[in-house]
């Protein structure tokens, strides 16, 4: 996983999130991206930021930022989550990788999810049609 597709992770996944912790919805991480690409910044350039950078660069109040900072914080375990996903055959992509389904992005536009799991073949999902499904509240 490059640092692009971590941040992201970190910062839109509903793994390993302590209470209090809500990660960012898609039109949340469209509005952080927005702002990112009109500072010529990567959502990699944010692993390296403090919550003061988050809001002198990309002009998000002091809570934001730090709600920001708490999805990131939480980096090793989110890489052993996703170390035990994977070891399911699950894997995770990204909106920002090349190998993201193209018809939700075109389909969907900025509303797509940023994360993708999945487990098989993804070139499947080159094909003209495609079903998936999911819960959105999950209940115990």
């Amino acid at each position: 996983m490059n640092r692009n597709a971590e941040a992201i992770t970190l910062l839109c996944s509903h793994l390993c999130v302590a209470d209090g912790i809500k990660p960012l919805e898609p039109h949340e991480w469209s509005e952080l991206a927005g702002r990112m690409m009109a500072q010529k910044l990567q959502p990699g350039d944010l692993l390296d930021f403090t919550a003061e950078d988050i809001t002198r660069e990309l002009s998000f109040n002091e809570e934001y930022a730090s709600r920001l900072m708490r999805l990131i914080d939480r980096g090793g375990s989110m890489r052993f989550e996703l170390t035990k996903y994977e070891d399911m055959g699950i894997q995770v992509i990204t909106r920002a990788d090349a190998e993201y389904p193209k018809q939700l992005k075109r389909k969907l536009g900025n509303g797509c999810p940023p994360l993708f799991y999945y487990s098989g073949d993804l070139s499947l999902l080159d094909k003209p049609t495609v079903g998936y499904v999911g819960s959105r509240e999950v209940t115990p």
